[in-house]
């Protein structure tokens, strides 16, 4: 039965019917999957190997000691000294994503693509009434990937 809200009738679903994938700081996360060394040091990606102006992209480690992504370099530096920079690499995040793509696939449907890192899908009858077997199944697929610093955060919901 709808609701009303705000002036608007609203479908309340019984079951969940949508599921959301996001991956933390992607572009750097790639890099620490391709690069070891880089993995557990705080990581930003920059546009260009000189003369950059801004990290574009920050690793969880860097995130822990107050770098942002899209922060002007001179602000991440002071914030992490130790910070290593990294030159961005496109081709890498566009292996990655259309590799996650197809892991994804294999468990539910994707609905759209918002970004470079965030999936948004369609739960099937069955998935809806055992939407926590589909977060099972999402996370023991990725794995591989995120027990090397590709970490995601899934969410279904109504």
């Amino acid at each position: 039965m709808p609701t009303f809200q705000n002036g608007i009738y609203m479908r309340k679903p019984d079951f969940p019917e949508r599921f959301y994938l996001d991956f933390d700081g992607f572009f750097a996360s790639c890099e620490q999957l391709a690069h070891p060394h880089l993995r557990g040091k705080p990581v930003g990606i920059v546009p260009m190997e000189k003369g950059s102006s801004c990290v574009i992209a920050v690793s969880r480690e860097a995130k822990l000691r107050g770098v942002k992504n899209v922060m002007p370099l001179h602000e991440a530096q002071r914030l992490c000294p130790e910070m290593i920079l990294w030159p961005q690499n496109p081709d890498l995040y566009r292996r990655a994503h259309n590799e996650l793509l197809s892991e994804v696939m294999m468990v539910a449907p994707i609905d759209a693509v918002k970004s470079i890192d965030e999936i948004t899908g369609r739960l099937d009858s069955s998935q809806m009434r055992a939407p926590e077997a589909v977060t099972a199944s999402l996370s023991a697929l990725l794995i591989p990937y995120c027990s090397t610093k590709l970490s995601a955060a899934c969410s279904i919901s109504c």
